[in-house]
């Protein structure tokens, strides 16, 4: 078993934040994604606080745990890592250890604008004698800090290429109104897919449309479209997929969504279209403390003539309701097996200082990866949120699924990060998503279990389970 250890040097700042003016106010945080290669591809955290602490790395050392030596092993640093007065991360400078000195791997450059939002990020990789460009990432935005078009590029050894452009759209009221993607093919921008959002008069989206472009025009060809309901507390009730048929919309699956007085979600049930009835699929319960914090997750599925339990999780708390443990067990027919397992450590400030993830085998006895665990060192301060209870309401569906799923937010993400890890502890996908429904496509994923984890930051905010029939 191989255990990473994440090690930071922090500075440690305090603001105090000027009083919202709206809803949409909010302070953004300088965080990154620790990965090997992309580590600070992230740059903002949300955090909605009176006084708040911001962690500016110094330096992070990544350890593995030698099994030969029983020792722990250098892998990497990030150093060199330097910030504007808005406290926004704009260098970083990644250096692997070869076992007897460090060597150059990565570093990025980003700039901002006036709104501290991220405008550029630019990344170079070492080729053993000098830095050469690898991608580069440009985003404009309008005067509301909406993010407007994004163009991603790489290097072709002499100049720039484009990849893909995306172009958003929003209305007087900042909602995302149209999405459209298009790449690049040799000469020109071609379009390639569109969303289209409608919203009610509370700004809730009532629908959502996806459209192909057939070369001369948008059309509804493999199209699909979102409808939404809600109750007068603005919780979603139910959402319907359905598919473009040629002729006319056709029901495809359905979620529905109940709530308690406190508008936490207690059931919520996935349904499948026969062509003539909805049908039963899954179903998950959830219960809560009296500080409104979920303590379990039960799912389970119909099996065409009662439920079945299929997975659940139990989430532990602290006396300051921090949560300190969340673990997923996985039914085997007889027994509840460990799936995995995140538990978190805070100090007396309740400030996050610690996390660890690892996952089980298909026995659930031994721990095939993980154990990860990365450390805050910081003074006393008044602290950071778990951000994982805003979290709640994500949905995955279908799930399990055979060719494509979709991971529904609550409310509009900010260049969040999403990756895909196989049952071994193995990443087979990381995208970099801003939105409120992403898309996993099968693809080469063969069938079985997969972790979807979403960061925020440097802060894994999700970690749910999908399967691939």
């Amino acid at each position: 078993m191989k255990i990473k250890l994440l090690s930071f040097t922090l500075s440690l700042v305090f603001f105090q934040l000027i009083q919202a003016q709206s809803e949409k106010d909010f302070v953004q945080i300088n965080n990154r994604d620790i990965q090997q290669t992309q580590l600070f591809q992230k740059n903002n955290t949300l955090l909605n606080q009176s006084r708040t602490l911001i962690p500016l790395y110094d330096s992070i050392y990544n350890w593995t745990w030698d099994t030969a030596t029983t020792g722990w092993k250098l892998v990497d640093k990030h150093i060199n890592i330097i910030y504007n007065t808005n406290h926004k991360m704009i260098s970083f400078m990644v250096q692997s250890w070869n076992g007897t000195g460090w060597i150059n791997t990565e570093k990025g450059v980003f700039s901002f604008d006036a709104g501290n939002n991220q405008t550029n990020s630019i990344y170079q990789v070492w080729n053993g004698t000098t830095w050469t460009y690898s991608h580069k990432t440009v985003n404009t935005f309008d005067v509301n800090n909406n993010n407007l078009t994004v163009l991603n590029q790489t290097w072709n050894g002499t100049a720039w290429i484009a990849l893909d452009y995306k172009t958003n759209t929003f209305d007087a009221n900042n909602n995302k109104i149209t999405a459209i993607s298009q790449t690049w093919n040799g000469t020109a921008f071609v379009n390639v897919g569109k969303f289209t959002y409608i919203y009610d008069a509370n700004n809730d989206v009532t629908s959502d449309s996806y459209q192909t472009w057939s070369g001369t025009s948008w059309v509804y060809t493999n199209g699909i479209q979102d409808l939404y309901t809600y109750d007068a507390n603005h919780n979603q009730l139910s959402r319907i997929l359905q598919i473009w048929s040629g002729t006319t919309w056709v029901n495809s699956y359905k979620i529905t969504s109940d709530f308690d007085a406190n508008n936490n979600v207690i059931t919520l049930s996935t349904f499948s279209w026969n062509g003539t009835v909805w049908v039963d699929g899954k179903k998950t319960t959830s219960t809560y403390d009296a500080n409104n914090k979920r303590t379990s997750h039960l799912t389970q599925s119909w099996n065409g003539t009662a439920w079945v339990d299929y997975s659940k999780d139990i989430d532990t708390y602290d006396a300051n309701n921090n949560k300190i443990i969340d673990l997923n067990q996985i039914w085997n027919g007889t027994i509840w097996r460990n799936a995995f397992e995140n538990r978190y450590s805070f100090n007396a400030d309740n400030i996050e200082k610690s996390y660890s993830f690892k996952n089980w085998g298909s026995s659930g006895l031994d721990v095939t990866s993980g154990d990860s665990t990365f450390y805050y060192f910081q003074q006393s301060v008044s602290g950071i949120h778990n951000l994982d209870a805003n979290y709640k309401s994500l949905i995955i569906a279908p799930n399990p699924f055979s060719s494509q799923t979709t991971i529904f937010f609550a409310e509009e993400q900010k260049n969040c990060t999403i990756k895909i890890i196989n049952i071994l502890g193995k990443e087979v996908k990381t995208i970099n998503f801003s939105g409120k429904e992403f898309l996993i496509e099968k693809d080469g994923m063969i069938a079985g279990i997969y972790f979807v984890q979403i960061f925020d930051g440097t802060k894994k905010i999700v970690n749910r389970k999908i399967i691939v029939q």
